[in-house]
């Protein structure tokens, strides 16, 4: 998610009136009732606080003063309740200090104010999903996607949801959707293969964990879970290489090492 930063810039609307017979128009001479200063300038002073503390809060938030900046937020919002901006990165500020209700409440304020926001949608559904609620999530991802059709990361999120839920059919939808969009995306290749090992279609699986691979060579999950449906397919070589694979960059499993002990040839790490 990215924050959102807004430059505002604001004028001070004088409002010019004759008083009585004073006025001379001849040479546009103007009273201006104090009242009326005074009411325009602190409208322009209130505005102009109301941007200082977001600006302030966004310092702080790319420092990892969270707390400091949730604080600025609030004040910006007590100044400007309509602040639409200031609730939703309020919203990820709380999400930095794992306080999701906190967030989903934070969205549902932005929401309230600009029911186009795919972003705040979106949020709000990464935090009910971070809370469990993935029904609430994929209802908030959906309507993200229904404001922005081409919203890759809503479509992601959606498709992870969906595998949480076991939907295993609609999750592998949602990842061919934002593979449509990004084809370079590694880890729904990984993840789609994923869910296509959990309906036991190992062969398919294997396709896309070899494009994951192929995007992105250092994916350790990939060769962990190519190795296993190889194994599900009888490639008990192809399983052992991958295996290989995964341990010579990082994994760490006793199990991955006890089965490349009990079943691969050529102990260490070097391929067939």
């Amino acid at each position: 998610m990215v924050l959102k930063k807004k430059f505002v810039f604001f004028n001070i609307l004088l409002t010019f009136l004759p008083l009585g017979n004073l006025v001379s128009l001849a040479n546009k001479t103007t009273l201006i009732t104090s009242s009326l200063i005074s009411i325009s300038l602190s409208a322009k002073v209130n505005a102009e606080t109301s941007v200082f503390y977001f600006d302030r809060a966004i310092k702080k938030g790319d420092k990892g003063k969270y707390f400091e900046a949730i604080y600025d937020y609030m004040r910006a919002i007590e100044i400007d309740p309509n602040y639409e901006d200031a609730y939703y990165n309020m919203a990820w500020a709380k999400t930095k200090i794992n306080d999701y209700q906190g967030s989903i409440d934070d969205y549902s304020m932005a929401i309230a104010i600009n029911q186009n926001s795919d972003q705040a949608f979106y949020g709000r559904g990464w935090s009910k999903s971070k809370l469990n609620n993935f029904y609430g999530a994929i209802s908030d991802y959906t309507k993200a996607i229904q404001i922005n059709p081409d919203y890759e990361d809503a479509y992601f999120a959606r498709g992870y949801s969906k595998g949480e839920l076991k939907n295993y059919s609609g999750s592998i939808s949602d990842y061919n959707k934002v593979l449509e969009i990004n084809p370079k995306n590694a880890t729904s290749y990984l993840n789609r293969g994923l869910m296509k090992s959990y309906l036991d279609n190992h062969f398919e699986a294997i396709s896309d964990f070899t494009k994951a691979i192929e995007t992105d060579s250092k994916k350790t999950d990939a060769y962990v879970n190519r190795g296993f449906s190889k194994v599900k397919v009888g490639d008990k070589k192809g399983a052992c290489k991958d295996y290989k694979k995964a341990k010579s960059l990082g994994f760490i499993s006793s199990k991955n090492d006890i089965w490349i002990e009990n079943n691969c040839k050529n102990k260490g790490f070097g391929l067939f």
